[in-house]
């Protein structure tokens, strides 16, 4: 099977298409009305020709949608604006959670640099940023409520001077980036 670098992990390249059995929420009228708890997901509708611990390594097993839904939930409910979903933010948490994986350690550093480091080295402008990390959460409503029940982290997801969040899980380590732009 052919492989790509990524985050410095020699990764399986996947050319096929995948297609998973349940997806985030629709943002609509009901989006603050959506249960946090994730859609299961028939593992055997997922078939890659990788081990499933080598996968853990390289790809981002977070529910974006149910995580963003979750963060714009409270957010509304403390008064705070929403954020909005970016890509990037989701490399950079990706990237850091491999980086955790990979050192078997929860930290806000990684060879890198600090989260302002790395962001200012991927040419990102930013005005304020924040990131939470977390370690053997089985889920995203877990997490959630991890980070929730600790005060800096909570700070984190209700402050309101972030417009863009982007979250990623490698293995059992979670990492969670705001930003706000200039």
């Amino acid at each position: 099977m052919p492989v790509t670098n990524h985050a410095g992990l020699m990764c399986p390249k996947f050319n096929g298409r995948l297609e998973l059995l349940a997806g985030p929420p629709k943002v609509g009228d009901s989006f603050y009305q959506v249960s946090p708890k994730p859609h299961p997901i028939d593992s055997a509708a997922l078939k890659l020709e990788a081990s499933s611990a080598h996968l853990a390594q390289c790809f981002n097993f977070a529910n974006q949608g149910w995580v963003l839904n979750m963060v714009n939930n409270y957010r509304a409910r403390v008064g705070s604006p929403p954020v909005q979903y970016n890509w990037q933010l989701e490399r950079m948490a990706n990237d850091h959670s491999v980086y955790q994986y990979n050192a078997n350690t929860m930290t806000h550093y990684d060879p890198a640099g600090d989260l302002g480091t790395r962001m200012t080295r991927m040419g990102i402008n930013w005005q304020a940023i924040g990131e939470n990390v977390a370690f053997n959460y089985p889920d995203e409503g877990s997490v959630m409520d991890g980070w929730l029940r600790s005060p800096g982290h909570e700070r984190n997801i209700r402050n309101p001077s972030f417009t863009q969040m982007g979250v990623a899980r490698v293995g059992n380590y979670w990492t969670q980036v705001f930003m706000r732009t200039f």
